[in-house]
């Protein structure tokens, strides 16, 4: 009997163990379901993270287009300013020709003032011209009267201190 007892428990006991076993597999096969889901998890945040990974480089990236962006901007700004520089400089080229153009016209009036001067002279060489007309005048009247006067006055007496004449 009690070999019978024995084998009673010892099937009781392996019914146990076996109810144990058993019971501890499938509380065991749940974690390692679980385990599986926190893989799948762990494996989910791993893409995650390489997305994260990435969002961070595009947010370098985004960053680095906004300083570009900034960039672009200046150089719009640059770029109208250059325009403007080109107009002025335009602007100043066309002083350039304005100021040659002024000395030009400075050089005509010093030339016609040159030719102003020359005429005063001439002015002058003519006034001078007249008054030796003048005094021909003069010296063609008074030869005229001298003339007239010389005939009608008779002769004067030969006067020796004034140098040998013959007066016969």
């Amino acid at each position: 009997m009690r070999s019978a007892k024995n084998e009673m428990s010892n099937c009781l006991l392996g019914n146990h163990i076996k109810h144990f076993i058993l019971s501890n597999m499938q509380i065991l096969g749940k974690h390692l379901k679980g385990m599986q889901i926190l893989g799948k998890h762990l494996k989910g945040m791993q893409i995650l993270g390489k997305h994260w990974k990435g969002m961070q480089i595009l947010g370098k990236h985004l960053k680095g287009m906004q300083i570009l962006g900034k960039h672009w901007k200046g150089m719009q700004i640059l770029g109208k300013y250059l325009k403007g520089m080109q107009i002025l400089g335009k602007h100043l080229k066309g002083m350039q020709i304005l100021v040659k153009t002024l000395e030009r016209y400075a050089d005509i009036r010093k030339t016609l003032e040159g030719y102003a001067d020359i005429r005063k002279t001439l002015e002058a060489y003519a006034d001078i011209r007249k008054t030796l007309e003048g005094y021909a005048n003069i010296r063609k009247t008074l030869e005229g009267s001298l003339c007239s006067w010389s005939c009608m006055i008779a002769p004067l007496p030969f006067d020796e201190s004034y140098g040998n004449r013959n007066t016969t």
